[in-house]
C-alpha cells in the first residue's frame, strides 16, 4: 500500500492518482496473464486447482470504521471455497477469528499529534498539511496502499495466487516517525511495539500477507517498518512478493537501501509462510521496528506542518481444513447407566484437559489442551485419526479438587463406553513424539478415552465430546482409576456442592453423593455397558461382583456419602437366602485388612456383602475397630444408615458403633459368623460379635438377623481395655439373635451381653439357641428394658432367658431370687420378677393371680417348653400394669418358699395382682394352647426407671377351672416322715364354707382325704394346714398329688393348682392295714400282698402291751384282723417272718 508523505515536488493528491494508475495497469496485466494461461493449458475457466481457504475479507463483525485506536482488532475469517477461481466469500463454521493487539509501546507523543498518544496505532495515516495523523480505515482492501498487485501474494503453500488486492482486506497499522529525532543517523533501527495475532482456534501453517512496508519523508529520506518474530516453535519463509520483501526464519524485512512508498520501487509487499507444528498455533507475536534508509537524515516534520510515518497492512490466510474439534466436560450428576451427552449432562466444560491426536497407524501427531470453553481443536490434513483424552488431566468443577483425583469416562460420543476401552485397567500416561497407541497398552494400562474420526474436504468439522465423572466405580480393582478406593478418595476430597445425581437406580437427593457401580459382567449391553468387554475379576453370576482389597480403604470423612451395591448397572441378580444372605450384588472382601469406617454424617452402606475384616483388630496394641465390617465412629455420624448388608466372617464385629456415635440406623441386615481368634503373642483372644456398641447413644437396630457369631450377637461394651463407656438410649427392635456365642477364645457366649449400658430398649426381638443365656446384663447397668421379645432354646444348666447379674463377668449367675428391699446391687437393681400364684381358664377368660413390684408393667408369655423351673418367655401374650384399672385387687401379701413347686424367694407385703383376660383377644394359636391347658406361663416386670426383671417361675394353666373365691397366697405340700403335711394361706375369703383336700396317686383320679372349715368372708390373712397320715405307705411309686377343692356357702366349687409330694420307697411298702379306723360293722384287713412268699406270725397287742391274739398268714395274701368285737381303742399289729419285722397301728371305733 502507498501511504508515505508526498515530496515537495509532487503533491500528495497526485500520488493518489498515481496509485490508481498502477492499480488499473495491474488489473489489465493480470487479465492478460490469465487469458494466456487458459490458452496454453487448454482450459477455459478452471485455470488452477481449487482449494478452500480462509481469508481476510469484509464480512459480518469485521471492522468497518476508522481509527486511530490501540484497541484490539478482531477479524473473522471468511471462507473462499473455490480459490483461486473466484473471490466469493461465505461465513465459515466453526467460526475462526484473529485478534490483533499492540503491547509494549516504546514511544509516546502528544495526543494532538496522534490521538492514541502512542508510537503505533491502528487506523491512522500521514498528514501533509497538519501536525495530527489522519484517520484511516481500520480494515481496508489491500489496494488502499503500496501499489501492490495480486501477483505479489499467494493464499496458501503449494498453490499460486488466490489473493485479490481488491477483494481481500488487511488490518491497517501506522508507525509514526514523529516520535523519533528530526534527524537520524545512518544505519539506525528503532523498536516501536509488539504486535500479537491470537487465533480462537489453532491454525496450521498460516500465511501472513504484508502490504506496503516502506515510506518516505517529503524531502527524500525513506524508512520502513520491519518485524522480528517473537514466537518460538515456528519459522518464517517467503512464499511470494516484491523484490524488496526479504524474509528470514525470524524476520520480515524491507531490503531496499532507500525504502519508498510503492511496491517494487522501495516498498515491500508479499506473502510469508508461518510453518507451525502439526497441531497448529493459536498465537504469533512480532516486535515491530522502524528502519530509516542507510544514509540517515531528516525523517519527520518539525512543529505542526505535517505528520510522517509508515502505514502498512497485515492480512492472514489459511487452508480451510476440516477441523477436529470437541468438548471435554464433567458429567457432575451422572447417576450410573448409559453415558450422557454434553447437553444432557448440564454443560460443565473443563479447561486444561490434554487431548492427543494419533494418525491412522496409531502414531502420535500432536497434542493440545482444552480452552475455557472445554474445546479442543486440531487442523490436520485429510485422513483417519484417533482423538484421545488423558484422563488424569481432566479436572473437577466441584470445590476441593486436587490433581491427584482421577475420574472415569462416561461418554466419548457413544453412551456405552462408561469406564473407557478396558474399565479394569488404568488410563495410560500422556503420549509424546513417536508414541503409538499400541505402546500405551500394557497389562495394566490402556488409552481409555478414544474416538475415531475421519477428516475429509468439504465438511465443517469432525470430532467427539468426552464426558467424565468422579463418582463412578467401573472395576473390582483394589485401587486406581475406577476403583471403590478411588471413589472414596474422590468423595472425601470433593465437596458435594451442586451434586444432585440423576435418579437412574435409586432415589438421589441434592447434596448427596452415590457411588455409581457400572462394572462389566461380560454380557450386559445396556446401562452404559457393551458387548466384548470381559467380566470384572471376581465376578460370578451367582454371587455378583467381589472387590478384594490389598489394604484398608480410606476412612469416609465426607458427609452424605452413599455406597449402595444396588446401584449396579447390570441389575440385581444375586438371590437372597433368609438368614444367610441379603443377595448383595457387590461384595467387599477385606482380605484380613481393616473394614469400612466412617466418621461423617448421613453415610449410607446399602446392599453390600462384607467379609474378612481383621486389620489390627485382634492385635494387642491395634485398632479393634479394624476388625469390624463397618465402623461408625463419633457423634458426627448421625443420620447414617446401614441397610440390606450381609457381613460375615469378620474378626471383631459385623457392625461397630463407637466414640459417641448417635442417630445411626442399622436395619434389614444379616450379621453372621464372626470368627474366633485364639490368643497368641501380640494377639488378643477374640470372638467376633454381630453388633458392638462402645459409647453409642440413641441408635436404632431393626429387622436384622444376627446369628452364629463366635461372640455374643450383640454386645453393649466388650470389656476390652479402655472401653469403659456408656451406651445409652439405643433401641433394638424386631431382630433375630440366634446361635451366637459358640467361640472358644472367650466366654462372650450370650445372645446379648450388656457390659456397659443404661436405658436401652430391646423390643420384639427373637432371641434363641445362643450358647448360654439369652441376655446377660452386668452389674452397673440399669434402665434396660426387655419388652415383648421371644426367648427359647437356652436350656443348659444355669442358662436363662434374661440373666441380671451383680458382677461384671462374662457369665451369668443363674436366677436371683426375689427378696425385700429392692432395688438391689446388680443389673436393673435386680428388680423382683413377678410370682404367678395361679393361672386358670374360666368362662372364656384367662385368670391370673400373683405378686409383682408396685406399679410395674407385667408382660406375660407362654414359656419355652424346655425350661424346667424359671421361665423363658417364648410367645408374648399380653401386658398389664400392677395397680391399674385392669388389676382386680389392691391387696398385698407375703410369700416364701416354694410357689407352684419352685422356690422363687420371699417377700412380705408384696402387691397382689388379679387379671382377667378374654381369651378371644389373643391370636388363634394362643387361644387353642391356653384352652387346652398344655402350656405354662411366665412373666417379667418392668419399672421405667429401673428396667426389666428376669423371668418368673413357670406356672401351669389349669383348664376349665373357676377361680377360687378366695385369694390364695400360697399352697404347698411337703413330706414329713410317712405323712404329707399340707399348708396354705389366703389373703381374703368370700363366702368360703370349707376346703376339701383331695389326693391322687396318678395325678388323674383324685379322692377326698380330709376337710378343713373355711372362714366365710374375711379380709384377714388366714393360715391352714392338714396332715395326710401314713400316706407314704399307700403310695406305690412314692409320689402323691394333692389339690384343694374350695366350696362356697352356696355349693359353688373351685379347684386349686396341684401340688406333688415325693416319698422315698422303703420296706413299709410290703404291708398295709386298712381301713383305719375299723368299726363294729367293717373289719380291718392285713394286706401282705407286697410281702415276699412265706409264712408270717401276726400278733395283735393292745396299748397296755397285752397280747390279744396270735395267728399266721402267708405272704401275698389279705386277711381280716377280726376287730369288730373288740372294744374301742388303738391296737398294734406286729408282723414277723422271713427276715422281716414291722408293725402297724389300727384304730377300732
Amino acid at each position: 500500500m502507498f501511504k508515505t508523505l508526498a515530496s515537495q515536488l509532487l503533491p500528495f493528491t497526485h500520488l493518489r492518482n498515481f496509485h490508481s494508475f498502477f492499480i488499473l495497469m495491474r488489473a489489465h496485466l493480470r487479465l492478460l496473464l490469465l487469458l494466456l494461461a487458459g490458452v496454453l493449458s487448454g482450459q477455459n475457466a478452471a485455470w488452477a486447482q481449487t482449494v478452500s481457504t480462509l481469508e481476510f475479507a469484509s464480512g459480518v463483525g469485521n471492522p468497518t470504521g476508522n481509527g486511530p485506536t490501540v484497541a484490539n482488532q478482531v477479524i473473522t475469517f471468511q471462507a473462499n471455497l473455490n480459490n483461486p477461481n473466484n473471490n466469493t466469500f461465505t461465513a465459515y463454521s466453526p467460526t475462526t477469528t484473529a485478534t490483533f493487539s499492540l503491547s509494549n509501546q516504546q514511544y509516546t507523543q502528544p495526543t494532538t499529534q496522534l490521538s492514541t498518544g502512542t508510537g503505533v496505532a491502528f487506523g491512522a495515516t500521514i498528514n501533509t498539511t497538519g501536525g495530527a495523523a489522519l484517520a484511516e480505515a481500520l480494515f481496508p482492501t489491500l489496494n488502499a496502499y503500496g501499489a501492490s498487485t495480486d501477483a505479489n501474494y499467494q493464499a496458501t503453500n503449494g498453490t499460486s495466487g488466490g489473493i485479490s488486492v481488491t477483494a481481500n482486506s488487511g488490518v491497517e497499522i501506522f508507525t509514526s516517525t514523529e516520535v523519533l529525532p528530526n534527524t537520524v543517523p545512518a544505519n539506525a533501527r528503532y523498536r516501536y511495539a509488539d504486535l500479537t495475532i491470537t487465533f480462537n482456534r489453532a491454525v496450521v501453517n498460516p500465511v501472513v500477507h504484508i502490504t506496503g512496508l516502506g515510506g518516505v519523508y517529503g524531502p527524500g529520506t525513506g524508512f520502513t517498518a520491519e518485524l522480528d518474530l517473537l514466537t518460538s516453535g515456528v519459522t518464517l519463509s517467503k512464499l511470494s512478493g516484491s523484490t524488496e520483501l526479504n524474509v528470514t526464519s525470524t524476520q520480515i524485512l524491507n531490503n531496499a537501501l532507500a525504502p519508498n512508498a510503492a511496491t517494487g520501487t522501495g516498498a515491500a509487499s508479499g506473502s510469508v509462510l508461518v510453518s507451525t507444528p502439526a497441531a497448529g498455533i493459536t498465537t504469533i507475536s512480532f516486535r515491530t521496528y522502524l528502519r530509516p534508509n542507510a544514509a540517515g537524515g531528516d525523517i519527520n516534520y518539525t512543529g505542526t506542518t505535517g505528520h510522517a510515518g509508515d502505514a502498512w497492512l497485515v492480512s492472514v490466510s489459511s487452508t480451510a481444513v476440516t477441523p477436529i474439534t470437541g468438548t471435554v466436560f464433567e458429567d457432575v450428576n451422572y447417576g450410573g447407566g448409559a453415558g450422557r451427552t454434553l447437553a444432557a449432562s448440564g454443560t460443565v466444560v473443563r479447561l486444561g484437559a490434554r487431548v492427543e491426536l494419533y494418525n491412522s497407524t496409531g502414531v502420535f501427531v500432536s497434542a493440545t489442551t482444552t480452552d475455557a470453553n472445554g474445546r479442543y481443536n486440531f487442523n490436520p490434513v485429510a485422513g483417519n485419526y484417533t482423538v484421545r483424552v488423558v484422563n488424569s488431566t481432566v479436572t473437577s468443577s466441584r470445590p476441593g479438587y486436587v490433581n491427584t483425583l482421577v475420574p472415569v469416562q462416561t461418554y466419548n460420543g457413544t453412551t456405552d463406553r462408561v469406564g473407557g476401552e478396558i474399565p479394569s485397567q488404568a488410563d495410560a500416561a500422556a503420549g509424546t513424539t513417536n508414541t503409538t497407541l499400541n505402546s500405551l497398552n500394557t497389562a495394566t494400562t490402556v488409552a481409555q478415552s478414544q474416538s475415531s474420526v475421519t477428516v475429509a474436504a468439504g465438511t465443517a468439522g469432525v470430532g467427539a465430546d468426552f464426558g467424565f465423572n468422579f463418582s463412578t466405580v467401573v472395576n473390582t480393582n483394589d485401587a486406581g482409576q475406577g476403583s471403590l478406593r478411588q471413589f472414596i478418595t474422590n468423595s472425601n476430597t470433593l465437596t458435594n456442592a451442586g451434586l444432585d445425581q440423576a435418579d437412574d437406580f435409586q432415589a438421589a437427593a441434592a447434596g448427596v453423593e452415590f457411588a455409581n457401580f457400572v462394572i462389566p459382567d461380560g454380557t450386559t449391553t445396556t446401562n452404559g455397558l457393551r458387548a466384548g468387554v470381559a467380566a470384572a475379576s471376581g465376578y460370578s453370576a451367582t454371587t455378583g461382583f467381589t472387590i478384594t482389597l490389598a489394604s484398608a480403604l480410606p476412612i469416609i470423612t465426607d458427609a452424605n456419602t452413599r455406597i449402595n451395591g444396588s446401584r449396579i448397572a447390570t441389575g440385581q441378580k444375586v438371590a437372597s437366602v433368609p438368614g444367610t444372605t441379603t443377595g448383595p450384588e457387590v461384595t467387599i472382601d477385606f482380605a484380613n485388612f481393616g473394614g469400612l469406617e466412617t466418621t461423617a454424617a448421613n453415610t449410607r452402606f446399602i446392599s453390600l456383602g462384607l467379609t474378612r475384616a481383621r486389620g489390627t483388630g485382634v492385635s494387642a496394641t491395634g485398632d479393634i475397630s479394624q476388625g469390624a465390617a463397618i465402623t461408625l465412629s463419633g457423634a458426627a455420624t448421625t443420620g447414617s444408615i446401614v441397610n440390606d448388608v450381609t457381613a460375615y466372617n469378620n474378626a471383631t464385629a459385623g457392625i461397630r458403633l463407637e466414640n459417641g456415635a448417635t442417630g445411626v440406623t442399622i436395619q434389614n441386615s444379616i450379621l453372621r459368623n464372626g470368627t474366633s481368634t485364639a490368643s497368641a503373642t501380640g494377639v488378643t483372644a477374640t470372638d467376633g460379635f454381630g453388633i458392638v456398641l462402645e459409647g453409642a447413644t440413641n441408635n436404632t437396630f431393626t429387622g436384622n438377623t444376627i446369628s452364629n457369631n463366635a461372640g455374643s450377637g450383640i454386645a453393649l461394651g466388650t470389656g476390652n481395655p479402655g472401653t469403659t463407656v456408656t451406651n445409652t438410649g439405643n433401641r433394638f427392635e424386631s431382630n433375630t439373635i440366634s446361635g451366637n456365642g459358640g467361640g472358644a477364645a472367650t466366654t462372650n457366649n450370650a445372645g446379648i451381653r450388656i457390659r456397659f449400658g443404661q436405658d436401652n430398649t430391646f423390643f420384639n426381638n427373637t432371641i434363641t439357641s445362643n450358647d448360654s443365656d439369652g441376655i446377660i446384663a452386668n452389674g452397673g447397668t440399669s434402665g434396660n428394658i426387655f419388652s415383648q421379645n421371644s426367648f427359647s432354646g437356652h436350656n443348659n444348666a444355669g442358662d436363662l432367658g434374661i440373666d441380671l447379674t451383680a458382677g461384671t463377668g462374662f457369665n451369668g449367675d443363674d436366677t436371683n431370687l426375689n427378696d425385700n428391699g429392692d432395688p438391689d446391687t446388680g443389673a436393673n437393681g435386680l428388680l423382683n420378677f413377678p410370682v404367678i400364684y395361679r393361672a386358670s381358664v374360666f368362662n372364656g377368660n384367662l385368670e391370673v393371680t400373683g405378686y409383682a413390684p408396685q406399679n410395674s408393667v407385667i408382660e406375660f408369655f407362654i414359656s419355652d417348653v424346655n425350661t424346667a423351673t424359671f421361665g423363658e418367655g417364648q410367645t408374648y401374650l399380653f401386658t398389664r400394669t400392677e395397680g391399674s384399672a385392669d388389676d382386680l385387687t389392691a391387696r398385698t401379701g407375703s410369700y416364701s418358699g416354694a410357689v407352684n413347686g419352685i422356690n422363687q424367694g420371699s417377700e412380705t407385703n408384696a402387691p397382689i395382682f388379679v387379671f382377667s383376660i378374654p381369651i378371644s383377644s389373643l391370636p388363634a394359636d394362643q387361644q387353642a394352647a391356653i384352652t387346652a391347658g398344655t402350656v405354662r406361663l411366665t412373666a417379667t416386670a418392668t419399672l421405667p426407671t429401673q428396667g426389666t426383671s428376669e423371668f418368673s417361675g413357670n406356672t401351669a394353666i389349669l383348664p376349665n377351672t373357676s377361680p377360687l373365691p378366695v385369694t390364695l397366697i400360697s399352697f404347698g405340700a411337703q413330706a414329713a416322715g410317712l405323712n404329707a403335711r399340707l399348708n396354705w394361706k389366703t389373703a381374703q375369703e368370700l363366702n368360703n364354707d370349707h376346703f376339701v383336700v383331695e389326693r391322687s396317686f396318678d395325678a388323674r383320679s383324685f379322692v377326698a382325704v380330709g376337710q378343713v372349715k373355711g372362714q366365710g368372708s374375711t379380709q384377714a390373712t388366714t393360715t391352714y394346714d392338714f396332715t395326710d397320715v401314713q400316706v407314704a405307705d399307700k403310695a406305690p411309686t412314692g409320689l402323691v398329688y394333692y389339690r384343694l377343692r374350695q366350696v362356697d356357702t352356696d355349693g359353688t366349687e373351685a379347684l386349686s393348682e396341684v401340688q406333688a409330694v415325693r416319698f422315698a420307697l422303703t420296706a413299709s411298702k410290703l404291708i398295709d392295714v386298712y381301713p383305719t379306723p375299723a368299726t363294729a360293722t367293717q373289719d380291718a384287713k392285713l394286706d401282705l400282698s407286697g410281702a415276699p412268699a412265706g409264712t408270717y406270725q401276726v400278733t395283735l397287742v393292745d396299748m397296755t402291751g397285752r397280747v390279744l391274739r396270735t395267728s399266721r398268714q402267708n405272704g401275698g395274701t389279705v386277711q381280716e384282723l377280726q376287730l369288730t368285737n373288740l372294744p374301742t381303742g388303738t391296737y398294734l399289729v406286729q408282723v414277723k417272718g422271713n427276715g422281716q419285722s414291722f408293725s402297724r397301728r389300727v384304730v377300732k371305733q
